[in-house]
């Protein structure tokens, strides 16, 4: 291991317990990292350990009274370049920087590392895996940060064993660093001593049984009034031209039409409903298991045939909860059926006929 990386891990272990430690429990600490090149005995005893750190004025000072009993902490002079109160100049909001650095050709160049299928060869359906993985990882405490670097792993593999991990960020001068980077490369193993010799780990997704005997209870007001670009156009073309010669009406736009006719949609989303659970119970449709970020929840998919014909046109979002003391499922969304498969595919691949066979055949082009 070179000085350097050394001097860092030091310092991220320094940083991690408050900023200053005592030189033993320092020297103890290092020596327990399995394979980071602070083997036992390398810094040939205290005096010698400590002769590296005075060595080195701008990343650490030693202080306290006592000879035998000295502590460490970080130097407050080190140029900010490398520091925190670089990174706090950075804009390191993971959605930003995938929105202004991740590249449809980086895209295309990690599908064909992971011989991709199964929709995840879609660009825009990767970039969506990628970027909930991420913050899954985030919500898993799965990150390893190391100045102005994060890393995780993607959930991808090479050749079906080699993990794929995701090295992000600014380097000192704060241009963008991104590199998609299989675990036995010669970089990954670079950057693995980099964070501390720490090894990015697989987020989970805990894995549920649908019970299609469980009440569905529809928030018809976030449906219907937030959600209301969703509702399928076909509907409301239906609604406008039932409703009278009405030229203000003809004329209307949807928000207004959802509004005037919102006790008919009411009573057609529990049709819907109600139709899709018979269907699930009989086994003719299935229940598509997802992430949902926002709560960092297990939810559920199911198909809606909101329009004149027997085609799926939306996906109900379900998340499991209790009324009353009684478990439910609360309806809470709606989701298009595009967004809907983005979703699904983050946990693998998409099985259930019903947004399998609808993306692959109308969906692909769409991001």
């Amino acid at each position: 291991m070179e000085n350097n990386q050394r001097i860092e891990i030091i310092r991220r272990v320094i940083t991690e317990h408050g900023g200053r430690m005592r030189l033993v429990h320092l020297a103890g600490y290092l020596t327990n990292l399995h394979g980071s090149g602070f083997a036992g005995g390398y810094w040939c005893g205290y005096r010698s350990f400590r002769a590296m750190l005075e060595a080195n004025p701008e990343h650490f000072e030693i202080f306290g009274e006592s000879n035998t009993d000295k502590s460490v902490r970080l130097a407050s002079n080190r140029d900010c370049s490398n520091s925190e109160i670089a990174t706090q100049a950075l804009d390191m909001n993971f959605d930003n920087f995938m929105r202004n650095h991740i590249t449809p050709e980086s895209l295309a160049e990690l599908s064909t590392m992971c011989d991709l299928s199964d929709g995840l060869e879609d660009p825009c359906v990767l970039y969506n895996v990628i970027r909930f993985t991420g913050h899954k990882a985030e919500a898993e405490g799965k990150v390893l940060l190391y100045n102005n670097m994060r890393m995780f792993h993607t959930g991808l593999f090479y050749n079906n064993t080699d993990e794929v991990f995701l090295l992000w960020g600014y380097n000192n001068s704060g241009q963008p660093l991104k590199f998609f980077m299989r675990r036995s490369c010669k970089e990954a193993r670079e950057a693995i001593l980099r964070f501390g010799n720490r090894v990015p780990e697989l987020v989970q997704f805990p894995s549920m049984q649908f019970d299609s005997a469980l009440r569905i209870e529809p928030e018809f007001g976030h449906i219907f009034d937030e959600r209301t670009a969703r509702i399928p156009d076909e509907i409301i073309e239906m609604l406008r031209h039932s409703s009278g010669p009405s030229e203000e009406y003809q004329n209307a736009d949807k928000e207004d039409i959802v509004r005037a006719s919102r006790n008919f949609l009411r009573r057609l989303l529990i049709g819907c409903i109600q139709d899709t659970q018979t269907r699930l119970e009989n086994r003719q449709d299935e229940a598509v298991q997802f992430w949902f970020r926002r709560d960092d929840k297990m939810c559920w998919l199911i198909p809606l045939r909101l329009g004149v014909t027997e085609e799926v046109n939306l996906a109900l979002v379900l998340e499991p909860s209790q009324l009353n003391g009684v478990p439910v499922y609360r309806a809470h969304t709606v989701l298009a059926l595009k967004e809907a498969f983005k979703c699904a595919r983050l946990l693998g691949p998409v099985r259930a006929e019903w947004l399998r066979d609808v993306w692959r055949e109308n969906m692909q082009s769409a991001c």
